[in-house]
């Protein structure tokens, strides 16, 4: 027999919190086709309340055929024939949903809602600086196999927002929650510098170091980075590449490394260049996980 929770606040009556309960049992394979429920006189003193009140339920089940009442036996569930394709499912829904005092059109309504919710919602990545925002979006585009859109805070308006599935870099959450109260989103990890430095050794010999990138954020961090691995000021080219004559020079260096948004625009001043990612592995695998075939 299944555990019942019976509310005494008066609303819904205590005989409709027993019918659904009872036949969400029934529904749900709880209480099984032929087991035999709680005479009324037990199930009257168990929940203490009037045995008229549970004879009235199990009345009320059997009259609809889900109770079996047998004299001088009690009362079982009624064997139910095998479910009929989607038309039987539907029945079956709807009658459960009428037990808990809903009606046709409250359950058109929450189907219209459920599809809404259920629909696939564009990605979109929102960040103050617009150029990490755009290279945190091709990290994953590439990465999930999904179509990612990218944006600046600035000019945002929130409710412009809500259709999106949004992600948020980690570090700059607390920006994105202070200009947009009360929107969703899902926090993106980027690298931490021990994460890249982690295994990696300074070259033996000078060289010198090209790194490329639109986002001031980036540069900042592959600023640390170079730093973190030994190398001084010397040694590090930093190229904003939404200057004029960013490419000049790129070719007397040792290693050029851009990011995944200015990479593809490298192959002619430095084809060997390589790309730097800033997203961490965990957050790729669990993006991955939100990808499925629709």
């Amino acid at each position: 027999m299944i555990r019942l929770w019976l509310s005494r606040e008066g609303h819904p009556p205590i005989r409709e919190q027993l019918g659904a309960q009872l036949l969400l049992g029934i529904l749900s394979g709880k209480l099984a086709d032929g087991e035999r429920l709680p005479s009324v006189r037990a199930l009257a003193r168990q929940l203490g309340i009037h045995r008229n009140t549970v004879s009235t339920v199990y009345r009320d089940l059997a009259g609809r055929g889900w109770v079996q009442l047998r004299r001088g036996s009690g009362a079982y569930v009624a064997p139910r024939p095998p479910a009929a394709g989607l038309d039987s499912f539907v029945r079956i829904w709807a009658e459960q949903a009428r037990s808990l005092g809903y009606t046709i059109p409250d359950l058109h309504a929450a189907l219209e809602r459920l599809t809404e919710s259920a629909a696939p919602r564009p990605w979109l990545v929102l960040d103050p600086d617009a150029e990490l925002a755009h290279v945190i979006a091709i990290e994953i585009s590439e990465a999930a196999g999904v179509e990612v859109r990218s944006s600046g805070l600035d000019g945002v308006q929130p409710d412009s927002l809500r259709p999106f599935f949004l992600l948020v870099n980690d570090g700059n959450a607390a920006a994105v929650s202070s200009r947009c109260p009360g929107l969703d989103f899902r926090r993106v990890h980027l690298k931490s510098v021990a994460e890249i430095v982690n295994g990696l050794q300074r070259p033996a010999g000078p060289v010198l170091i090209g790194l490329i990138s639109r986002s001031r954020s980036i540069l900042n961090w592959a600023g640390t980075l170079l730093t973190a691995l030994g190398f001084g000021p010397e040694a590090v080219v930093l190229r904003d590449a939404t200057e004029p004559g960013w490419m000049d020079g790129l070719g007397a260096c040792d290693i050029v490394a851009a990011d995944a948004a200015v990479h593809p625009q490298l192959s002619q001043v430095a084809p060997r260049s390589i790309v730097f990612r800033i997203v961490a592995a965990t957050s790729i695998t669990e993006l991955r996980a939100f990808v499925t075939p629709h």
